[in-house]
């Protein structure tokens, strides 16, 4: 099968690519280290044979946090027109780490078409359960793999606290890493995704009002450092 979807979708670079929206004390202090950290962690599991690995809940975070560095570098190198903003770069460079209304999924792929793969749909996410659709994308998902390896990130870019929660029924694919990972979860969980499946996988994700739990806003969480 050949890879077309109509969301955007791009090779993925093969590299960690310096961005002007970092600066050079954080290209050569904290990311640097993230990337250090997440070597050895991601460097065995993209390149799996199908053995299943426990990842501990800091190897979650770390990799989590490497996942979002990695949707914002290829948004920013890509996609002049993205809707990520520049407020949602500045909270990640502030906290150093996603926000808790940003989920991190991961699963395993077997397919042969793809190494390096990303793709991203625009969501839109209505301010209450039964709002009108907004008109302009307030929030994302993004899909990537690395070889064996597969990330979908859910990003939120409305000025609301929003509780992301996937409601696309037993998918055993996926497993959540992000927000507050509590405990050692296994990879792979169950299946994994083909060729086809990778795409599915993404496609399944696109139906922003199967995702929203929405509890009050409350910006005072972003403001912590």
């Amino acid at each position: 099968m050949m890879f077309e979807t109509p969301t955007r979708t791009i090779d993925a670079p093969a590299a960690n690519p310096v961005i002007r929206k970092v600066c050079g004390d954080c290209n050569n202090g904290w990311l640097a280290q993230l990337e250090a950290a997440t070597a050895p962690i991601l460097g065995p599991l993209v390149n799996s044979d199908g053995t299943r690995v426990v990842l501990s809940p800091l190897h979650q975070t770390t990799l989590a946090r490497w996942a979002q560095k990695m949707v914002l570098i290829i948004e920013a190198v890509h996609e002049p027109d993205s809707p990520i903003d520049r407020a949602h770069y500045a909270t990640f460079m502030r906290r150093r780490r996603p926000t808790e209304n940003t989920v991190v999924l991961i699963a395993a792929y077997a397919g042969s078409e793809v190494a390096l793969w990303y793709t991203r749909t625009d969501l839109h996410l209505p301010p209450t359960e039964h709002a009108p659709r907004p008109p302009v994308p307030n929030g994302y998902v993004a899909t990537f793999n690395i070889f064996r390896f597969v990330f979908q990130v859910f990003g939120n870019l409305s000025p609301y606290h929003l509780s992301v929660t996937d409601e696309r029924g037993p998918l055993d694919v996926v497993t959540p890493i992000w927000p507050d990972p509590q405990r050692p979860v296994r990879w792979p969980s169950g299946s994994v995704v083909d060729d086809d499946g990778l795409l599915g996988l993404h496609h399944s994700a696109g139906g922003p009002a199967r995702f929203l739990h929405l509890p009050p806003p409350n910006p005072a969480d972003d403001a912590a450092p």
